[in-house]
């Protein structure tokens, strides 16, 4: 069992979060460390839920650690990578690991931000937290929770990563002490774990607060009120109102079921809402148009020459707002994500 000693030369608690495009930097980083590695090494990449892993076995290929999925309750050592399981939040407590269903953040359980976050909590100036390549702003949050405890940071290069927008994200949102490319990341966290960093800060209560929403603690509106204020906005998991959380970094909303959501992931969300909204909208005038030209056709054969020709003038400009909207649809630029290759 790792001996708790706030304050300790040794950082030894090292928690790394990735998404899309952070297996390989991952599975590099993690066959480059010594096989005496001083610290126990806690691991979230966001994988499908709806299916098996193969990510320990990925990941294993010639690792000098041991690597295994984390369990509820597990003494943390040093000397050992614990990932986190699908849809399960893994959380880091001063006695050892817990599993919880909490509510998912940017639409992830586990979520790199509870890790990050119950790390800096429980672990303050002993935490060095990494993040690697990945879509949206998952990990931003509780890196800047990792710095403002007093932990050290570290960001994988964004001019490298698959994904730049977890890495960009991070930068944006604290001071981060270090931005490598992933080799010297690998070279140098033997060295980094004993960097003296900053000083410890007290917890934070909405730090706290939001700890414990993602164990599975209430999420009401008085509850929420001590972290931040409502918004104009409803979640785009269960439809209710939004609290935009006080002074967070980045920018970030909590619901009273606990959902939380980067500005980026909501943005990204009513994005997809919007391009649903318009293809119903594009079917409804494309079928309008349809209607209006049977009903001109109709009219003719019926000698109503005048109507055919009001149903012709009537479909032509539903016609020219469907072209709008198809343009709108599918004539943009889209930036498709690439699948993580864990998954």
């Amino acid at each position: 069992m790792l001996d708790i000693r706030q304050g300790s030369a040794i950082r030894d608690i090292v928690v790394i979060g990735g998404s899309a495009g952070a297996v390989n930097p991952l599975k590099f980083l993690l066959t480059q460390l010594p096989s005496d590695f001083a610290a126990a090494v806690f691991c979230i990449i966001h994988v499908p839920s709806h299916r098996e892993s193969l990510l320990p076995e990925v990941l294993d290929w010639h690792a000098p650690l041991p690597i295994a999925w984390a369990w509820d309750r597990a003494p943390i050592e040093p000397g050992r990578v614990y990932l986190g399981p699908p849809d399960c939040h893994l959380v880091l407590t001063p006695h050892g690991t817990r599993l919880t269903n909490g509510p998912r953040e940017n639409w992830a359980r586990p979520a790199i931000d509870v890790l990050f976050r119950s790390a800096a909590v429980a672990f303050a100036d002993k935490v060095t937290g990494i993040v690697l390549s990945g879509y949206l702003g998952d990990g931003a949050g509780g890196l800047a929770a990792i710095k403002q405890r007093g932990g050290i940071t570290v960001v994988q290069d964004p001019a490298e990563a698959q994904a730049d927008a977890m890495p960009r994200a991070a930068l944006l949102a604290s001071k981060v002490d270090y931005c490598l490319p992933i080799r010297e990341i690998a070279q140098r966290l033997p060295e980094i774990i004993r960097d003296p960093g900053g000083a410890v800060m007290p917890v934070p209560k909405d730090m706290e607060i939001e700890l414990d929403i993602a164990m599975g603690g209430p999420s009401g509106a008085e509850r929420l009120r001590q972290i931040g204020e409502p918004a104009t906005f409803t979640c785009p998991e269960c439809q209710g109102v939004l609290t935009e959380v006080r002074g967070a970094k980045p920018l970030r909303f909590r619901c009273q079921i606990g959902h939380a959501f980067t500005a980026d992931s909501l943005l990204e969300s009513q994005d997809d809402r919007v391009d649903k909204a318009a293809k119903i909208a594009l079917r409804l005038v494309e079928e309008h148009v349809e209607l209006l030209a049977r009903m001109a056709r109709d009219a003719r054969h019926k000698g109503r020459h005048g109507a055919g020709r009001t149903f012709d003038e009537r479909a032509s400009e539903y016609r020219e707002a469907a072209d709008v909207l198809r343009g709108a649809l599918y004539e943009k630029e889209v930036e498709v994500p690439v699948e993580s290759e864990a998954e």
